[in-house]
């Protein structure tokens, strides 16, 4: 009988899930991915053609790490595989200086 032995089982292959797939078979855990869905499709909050990542993060401060490290992670992924994941470019912020004033503090 073969049998096989998994050291973690991550269950929805959107974003959050996928990252941690990854992060556990880098640190060489045997792991296996479970979606409902095959791949690529449009019905998770993370899928989809447009998707947006910013250095300069509303919500706060504390998020800037982890989207810098998103970011480097994603650059990872290109260089591993020779594919390009990300779209870079620029963007405007418009906002009074009352909604920033208050948010940052």
């Amino acid at each position: 009988m073969d049998t096989h032995s998994i050291d973690f089982a991550v269950i929805g292959l959107g974003a959050l899930g996928t990252a941690t797939l990854y992060q556990l078979a880098k640190l060489g855990a045997k792991v296996v991915g479970i979606d409902r869905y095959l791949p690529p499709h449009p019905f998770g909050s993370s899928h989809g053609r447009a998707r947006v990542t910013r250095n300069a993060v509303g919500e706060g401060s504390a998020y800037v790490p982890l989207v810098r490290r998103s970011q480097e992670i994603l650059g990872e992924l290109e260089r591993s595989f020779n594919v390009d994941l990300m779209e870079r470019s620029g963007t405007l912020i418009m906002a009074s200086v009352h909604y920033w004033d208050t948010e940052l503090r």
